[in-house]
């Protein structure tokens, strides 16, 4: 199964932009992920349409007043698509014996100038991790400026 985002990162997507159609949310930052495989059935198009409807119950076929989304919680995978398309960014993960998976993040309108590099991750995917959740934040800390 592919990994979702983080928490933090999936808020910080958010704030940047974010808002495609994902089957799967955070509650809040205690709560993991929920995955709704019926999403698309009910006709829900996003997830403001979690936000007012609930949490549907297969049992009854009803919806659960109580129940509040948070954020959006996309897989790893989307959220490097969103971002190469969007803000035209390309985070290349590579491996080396002596440095471990290797970040580096690149501006795909000027592919000359790497934006972020940083090296020693164990795993692939905190190594992807990071670079989703570092690039988000330099751009919205170029937003705020």
């Amino acid at each position: 199964m592919e990994r979702l985002v983080k928490y933090d990162t999936a808020i910080l997507a958010e704030k940047l932009g974010f808002n495609e159609t994902c089957n799967t949310v955070y509650i809040n930052k205690n709560k993991p992920a929920i995955h709704f495989p019926m999403r698309s059935e009910l006709g829900f198009t996003d997830i403001k349409d979690f936000e007012q409807c609930g949490l549907h119950n297969s049992t009854n076929h009803q919806l659960d007043p109580e129940f509040k989304c948070e954020v959006s919680a996309p897989s790893q995978t989307e959220l490097q698509t969103w971002l190469r398309k969007n803000k035209k960014t390309h985070i290349s993960i590579t491996y080396s014996h002596a440095t471990k998976y290797i970040v580096e993040v690149y501006s795909l309108e000027e592919p000359d100038i790497r934006l972020m590099r940083e090296i020693n991750f164990d795993e692939y995917e905190d190594a992807l991790e990071y670079g989703l959740f570092e690039i988000i934040r330099m751009f919205l800390d170029i937003k705020t400026k």
